[in-house]
């Protein structure tokens, strides 16, 4: 008699290839009502999850308008003050400065020999 048919020959359950030939049975049994309370509480956990990341991603959201509206600031005062650098370092107003006007002109130039 092989293995496989001493197994078999013992047991009144059938076995066969690629299942488990023990079963064992949980010792606590919960009733309809405690296995839907379980499922409701973890419904509502993950409801409650998925309120707190909702949240916290509009949070992000309200972050980053007011980020956006810093940099649009900072972008047109940064043009201005572009502008205005401009203006200042312009030919005709360094002409017309107090200490322009105080040079005397060359009336000789001189080159040096290399």
């Amino acid at each position: 008699m092989t293995h496989s048919a001493r197994v078999s020959a013992g047991s009144t359950r059938r076995v066969s290839r690629n299942r488990n030939a023990v079963s064992h049975r949980s010792s606590v049994s919960l009733g309809p009502i405690s296995n839907m309370l379980i499922v409701g509480l973890i419904l509502t956990a993950m409801g409650l999850l998925y309120l707190v990341q909702i949240t916290k991603t509009s949070v992000y959201g309200f972050e980053v308008n007011e980020l956006k509206e810093t940099q649009t600031e900072l972008t047109q005062e940064n043009q201005s003050l572009r502008v205005e650098a401009a203006r200042l370092q312009s030919l005709q107003r360094i002409s017309d400065s107090d200490l322009v006007q105080e040079f005397q002109p060359t009336e000789e130039l001189s080159f040096l020999p290399r």
